[in-house]
């Protein structure tokens, strides 16, 4: 969905635009906790942003505004941190860095999130972004967030590395 995206950071996390020589390392981070929440996914990977720490690519972020359960406004996140990366905030970060995207350079005024119920990870990294349940999808819980209010942002005192 996104056309034009512009790097943002928070310091620690950086998102940004994906280059062509990402692809490789989008496909090779796939596995099988990818696979059981994700599907196969695509042999051309294209996600709005790359998550980088350091340098370092650890996964990607993406929104898409095309499915049949989403309200005019309203866009799907997803998101994939490669294994070795996991369990360090960096998820939850970059959907901070996310919804600050779509607040000041979208229409987007709702952010959700469809999370199986078996995936405890993203449970929590929903939950500790701010996003709220809301009705469940085809088996999948949704969370969703606002992304009107600059009071939507992360406080400086939530800790987003847990």
């Amino acid at each position: 969905m996104a056309t034009h995206f512009t790097e943002r950071s928070d310091g620690v996390v950086t998102i940004r635009p994906m280059r062509s020589i990402d692809r490789p390392l989008l496909i090779a981070g796939r596995d099988e906790a990818f696979h059981v929440f994700m599907g196969e996914g695509s042999d051309d990977p294209q996600p709005t942003a790359i998550i980088e720490v350091a340098g370092a690519v650890v996964g990607w972020i993406d929104y898409d505004s095309d499915r049949a359960w989403l309200a005019s406004g309203a866009v799907n996140v997803g998101y994939n941190v490669f294994a070795p990366y996991r369990r360090r905030g960096y998820a939850s970060r970059s959907l901070e860095l996310l919804v600050a995207h779509l607040r000041s350079e979208t229409a987007v005024h709702t952010a959700s999130l469809l999370i199986d119920p078996s995936n405890a990870a993203s449970l929590a990294v929903a939950r500790r972004v701010g996003f709220e349940s809301a009705p469940e999808v085809d088996g999948q819980l949704q969370f969703v967030r606002s992304t009107l209010s600059p009071s939507d942002c992360a406080p400086a005192s939530r800790d987003l590395t847990s």
